[in-house]
């Protein structure tokens, strides 16, 4: 069932692929005469917008659109709602690959200039047990976004059914302060794990996987009871 949806999903964006493709030819090329941190910087914010967009496509909606399919159609299918959650869950990081390849790449040309020429930052030398904590720490950070994504759209969704304004509008202001102090959270533990590289990396990355798996476990328990 997973390949029927991922065959779909590519026949029916097909176009945002190809720009995927040739952003990423135009990202090398441009990185052969301009530093390549910055295009690195803008490549992986064109690949997140992408990502990002694909929440609501794979997730579904209430009513049919022209662009997402039905939540309804989703629950009638012949699944599991445990085996759909992780169907979507696994449609929607494939999107997130585009970005993952930058930002694993990232560290490995990471340079900074000074008056005496260009220097390695520290990443190129990193031992390989701090790059794949680092990778861990992606991969993490990502899982997080993505359930805590679906989690405010299953709220806003539940949110706009409530009939009363004041409940309607101390909701809103719950969800969006209590989404906007977590991902706070997960940028800062992402921030120290991208700019360190001692015992406070393994932390960082360490907390990344405990908010992912807490963020997934809750959203899948709302999904099942929504």
């Amino acid at each position: 069932m997973l390949k029927h949806f991922l065959k779909r999903d590519f026949k029916t964006n097909w176009i945002v692929w190809a720009f995927v493709v040739i952003s990423g030819m135009f990202a090398w090329v441009m990185s052969l005469y301009v530093s390549i941190i910055p295009v690195l910087f803008g490549l992986g914010y064109i690949y997140f917008l992408v990502a990002f967009a694909s929440h609501f496509m794979v997730l579904g909606t209430q009513w049919r659109s022209q662009h997402c399919m039905s939540r309804y159609y989703l629950l009638a299918l012949p699944i599991e709602r445990k085996s759909l959650y992780l169907i979507m869950q696994c449609r929607i990081l494939v999107h997130w690959v585009p970005l993952l390849l930058v930002l694993l790449y990232t560290p490995v040309s990471y340079y900074y200039t000074t008056d005496g020429g260009r220097v390695s930052h520290g990443w190129q030398g990193m031992p390989i047990r701090h790059y794949v904590v680092y990778g861990l720490g992606v991969l993490s950070a990502m899982i997080w976004m993505v359930s805590s994504s679906i989690y405010v759209q299953l709220m806003s969704e539940k949110v706009t059914c409530y009939l009363i304004q004041y409940k309607r509008i101390v909701a809103w202001l719950m969800l969006i302060g209590l989404n906007s102090i977590e991902m706070g959270v997960a940028i800062g533990f992402a921030c120290g794990a991208f700019f360190s590289s001692s015992y406070i990396q393994f932390l960082c990355v360490a907390g990344l996987i405990v908010g992912a798996c807490l963020r997934y476990l809750w959203t899948r328990r709302v999904w099942l009871r929504g």
